[in-house]
C-alpha cells in the first residue's frame, strides 16, 4: 500500500495515534508498514504520478473524503438498495483513469511479489491473477496499452466512517467456474478486481474500466468491513484469542468490570 494509505488511518485523537493492525497474531497498534525492495524510482514514480497521487488526494482524512463530496452532489443515475451509480456522463471531471491506475497497480504490484508480513513472522501478502492477467496489466501500468480486456473492476466509494478509516490488503474473495475475484479497501474505497478468460456479462456491465459509462458506486460498507476483520480474526489460533479476551475481561468473568452504579 502507498505510504499515503498508512498516514490516512492514524489516529489525532489517541495517545498512541497508530493504527490498530489485525492479522493471525493479534490485534495491536503498531507503525509498521509492508514494504520491500521492487521497484525503480522511475516506476515508484510513474505510480504516483499516474494514479497514487490523484487517489489519495480524493480519498477519505481528517473527516473529508472528497470524492463521496463530489457525488454527494449529484444526482446518481440509479438507486438500487443501498447502491448509487455515478456514470461518466454525469461528472466528467472526475478523474477515473487515475483511480483505475491506482487501484490496478495495487493489484499488480501484489501479484508479482510475495510481499514480507508486518513485522516479520505472520503471513504474507500475495496474489495470484495469473501470466496473462499480470503481463496485460505490466503493459498498461507502463501506458504500452489498454487495460486487458480479461479484468473487470468494480469500484464503491464506502459511505460509513469505519470503512472510510480503515484499510486491507488485496485478498481472493472467491472463484467458481474459472472466474476469480480478488479486492482490497483503502480510505474509503473498496475494489474488486475479476480475473477471467472471458468476463461474464452482468460483470462487465458495471466495470470501472470497460463499459461505456465507468460506474461508480456509492454504499455503507461496514458489512464487508466487519467481514473482512472476521476473515482475519477465524484464522487467529485459539492462544491468541484468549489473550485478548484476557486482555478485555482482567476479572477474569468474561463481562468486564463491574459498573459502581449497578
Amino acid at each position: 500500500m502507498p505510504q499515503g494509505v498508512y498516514k490516512r488511518v492514524r489516529s489525532e485523537k489517541e495517545d498512541n495515534p497508530h493504527p490498530i493492525l489485525i492479522d493471525v497474531k493479534g490485534s495491536r497498534p503498531s507503525s509498521d508498514q509492508l514494504t520491500d525492495f521492487v521497484f525503480c524510482a522511475d516506476c515508484e514514480d510513474r505510480f504516483d504520478r499516474l494514479g497514487e497521487n490523484y487517489a489519495m488526494r480524493m480519498s477519505a482524512f481528517r473527516g473529508r473524503f472528497r470524492l463521496l463530496d463530489e457525488l454527494e452532489a449529484i444526482v446518481p443515475s440509479f438507486e438500487a438498495g443501498e447502491f448509487r451509480g455515478y456514470s461518466l456522463a454525469q461528472d466528467p471531471s472526475i478523474k477515473r483513469n487515475e483511480l483505475a491506475y491506482f487501484a490496478l497497480s495495487i493489484f499488480w504490484r501484489a501479484s508479482i511479489h510475495t510481499w514480507p508480513s508486518f513485522g516479520g513472522g505472520g503471513q504474507s501478502v500475495r496474489i495470484e491473477l495469473g501470466q496473462t492477467a499480470n503481463e496485460g496489466l505490466r503493459r498498461y501500468l507502463l501506458q504500452e496499452s489498454s487495460p486487458p480486456k480479461n479484468v473487470s473492476l468494480w469500484f464503491v466509494v464506502c459511505t460509513d466512517k469505519v470503512s472510510q478509516g480503515s484499510f486491507n490488503m488485496p485478498n481472493l474473495i472467491g472463484k467458481e467456474n474459472f472466474v476469480w475475484k480478488y479486492g482490497f479497501m483503502a480510505c474509503g474505497y473498496l475494489f474488486q478486481l475479476t480475473v477471467a478468460k472471458t468476463i461474464p456479462a452482468d460483470i462487465g456491465k458495471v466495470c470501472f474500466l470497460h463499459s461505456p459509462e465507468q460506474w461508480i458506486f456509492s454504499r455503507d460498507c461496514r458489512g464487508k468491513t466487519v467481514e473482512w476483520v472476521q476473515s482475519i480474526i477465524d484464522r487467529q489460533s485459539e492462544a491468541v484469542r484468549q489473550k485478548r479476551v484476557t486482555e478485555l475481561f482482567p476479572d477474569g468473568t468474561g463481562r468486564g468490570p463491574k459498573n459502581p452504579n449497578d
